[in-house]
């Protein structure tokens, strides 16, 4: 659920809020990230208070970004990224312009062919077989998973392939948009790639005041 707030005439999606262990760590799509900031809650991001010149400063910059400020209440549990100098916010801005890109070799889910589970006939190995492989990284709060689910015949050729992006975990202060997902087979059509990607957004505060910003993130593994 995105909760929908009027700014004038310019409206401001915000992601579902939930709660989340103090102990969660950020990892994944903001590996790469080397501005400094923390994982906290609405409450401790809103007390650190702006002088009104800085508020006027932070507003100039979050215009630049195309960015609004929240105005709106939120459950001050709520995790949010926090920034406590102008200068990593926009270092962090600067450097999550780039797709946030997230390759992995093989991870499977390989359910028991029907053979296998209630004949146990040696010749199950050579029988058809479908399989899930997947991928998935933390965003700190929750995690954006890559899923290709995979048939094959006999003879190990696939013959149909299902891929999907799902966004799972505490998925608080944080909002998915899946915006392309399929594979491609290799020549010999024994197995391929898996593409999946979308826009993740997120609320962050800096010195007091939110906002929700967005990255985009590329998933893809091979099977």
């Amino acid at each position: 659920m995105v909760l929908s707030l009027l700014f004038a005439s310019t409206i401001v999606n915000v992601p579902t809020f939930a709660f989340a262990d103090e102990n969660e760590t950020n990892d994944g799509v903001f590996s790469d990230v080397t501005a400094d900031y923390e994982l906290t809650s609405v409450k401790t991001a809103e007390s650190e208070n702006a002088t009104k010149s800085e508020k006027k400063e932070i507003n100039q910059i979050f215009d630049e970004y195309g960015l609004e400020p929240l105005d709106t209440d939120l459950p001050s549990d709520t995790k949010v990224l926090n920034f406590n100098s102008v200068d990593e916010f926009e270092k962090f801005m600067e450097e999550t312009e780039e797709t946030a890109e997230i390759e992995t070799i093989e991870e499977s889910e390989e359910p028991e062919t029907f053979a296998q589970a209630y004949l146990g006939m040696e010749t199950a190995a050579a029988a058809s077989s479908t399989k899930t492989y997947t991928t998935h990284k933390q965003t700190g709060f929750a995690r954006v998973k890559l899923s290709a689910k995979v048939h094959r015949n006999s003879k190990g050729k696939v013959t149909s392939t299902n891929v999907w992006t799902s966004f799972t975990g505490v998925t608080f202060s944080l909002d998915w948009s899946q915006n392309y997902a399929y594979a491609n087979l290799n020549s010999k059509k024994t197995g391929g790639k898996a593409y999946g990607g979308g826009t993740l957004k997120y609320v962050i505060f800096v010195e007091g005041i939110g906002t929700v910003a967005s990255r985009d993130v590329s998933l893809s593994l091979k099977f």
